[in-house]
């Protein structure tokens, strides 16, 4: 075996990945390269025969949203020909939520809820007369006057849903932590576990017409049936920066609120997200029944 001599290398600054590159002169280089191909033992040599590349894997183009979080729920169809009321994140503001639906109460229409029901609720008991308040609705829509009333599944229920589950495995508390740290109130838990199944069977979506209806958003360019959950209720700066997600609906969204408090309309998305515990506002948005895309 021949040594490379080291006189004959010489050290560039780093690349970008940290790694020195190591720069080889013309009259080395071949010298090096049979180094590199004997020590990876890729030599070709009369005790071994010749080693076949190995083919490049395929490379999946996006996995199903059942590999990445949970299975993606629709919410089923609503009644044809019925008015929408879509109302952003409550936040456990009850006396908001009272406010926002009293106009729609009585008119026929289907309430449906963006998520993040609960959290940062800046009245007491807040969060639990929310929830109490929307199940009443959802068990009898017509003795309010409603067609239906859909809830949609936000990053708030999803962090508490872990954290019930973390809570009756007894396995310690990062799902409970990250709840309370983004608003939760450790109060709530034990009344919330008595109604985890609501919570787990939550949609991500619905569609109304010419509307589609998510907590956060949906992932730029990428076919709803390869939406994936967490996006649905995660995602911020690639979809409320794009100018164009690529579906064919209009999507009406919660999650991220803009910085001038109020409803954002574009031709691609409406956001409703006021942070209500904070500017005391909350949007309900009546959206007229539209013929179904196809």
């Amino acid at each position: 075996m021949t040594a490379v001599p080291l006189r004959d290398q010489s050290l560039i600054p780093a690349d970008a990945t940290g790694l020195p590159q190591i720069r080889f002169s013309h009259a080395v280089l071949p010298a090096a390269m049979g180094l590199m191909a004997w020590t990876l033992g890729l030599a070709r040599s009369p005790l071994a025969p010749p080693v076949a590349p190995r083919p490049a894997p395929a490379m999946p183009l996006l996995p199903h949203a059942s590999e990445l979080g949970a299975p993606v729920i629709t919410a089923p169809a609503g009644p044809p020909g019925t008015a929408v009321v879509a109302i952003g994140d409550v936040h456990g503001c009850a006396s908001l939520l009272e406010q926002a639906i009293a106009p729609h109460l009585g008119t026929g229409v289907e309430l449906l809820f963006l998520g993040d029901l609960v959290d940062r609720s800046p009245e007491p008991q807040g969060d639990r007369r929310v929830l109490e308040r929307i199940w009443a609705l959802q068990a009898d829509p017509a003795a309010s006057g409603l067609a239906a009333v859909t809830v949609l599944r936000g990053n708030h229920e999803q962090m508490l849903l872990d954290a019930i589950d973390e809570a009756a495995l007894e396995s310690g508390g990062p799902a409970r932590a990250a709840w309370i740290r983004n608003g939760g109130d450790a109060s709530l838990l034990p009344f919330a576990a008595s109604h985890r199944d609501w919570f787990a069977t939550l949609p991500h979506l619905a569609i109304r017409g010419e509307h589609l209806f998510v907590h956060a958003g949906v992932r730029p360019g990428i076919p709803l049936e390869q939406q994936i959950s967490q996006d649905l209720i995660w995602i911020r700066q690639p979809f409320i920066k794009s100018a164009d997600h690529g579906l064919p609906w209009i999507v009406v969204h919660g999650h991220t609120p803009a910085s001038h408090g109020n409803l954002t309309r574009l031709p691609h998305r409406i956001g409703l997200d006021t942070a209500p515990w904070k500017t005391g506002r909350l949007i309900a948005l009546r959206l007229e029944a539209t013929a179904a895309l196809r």
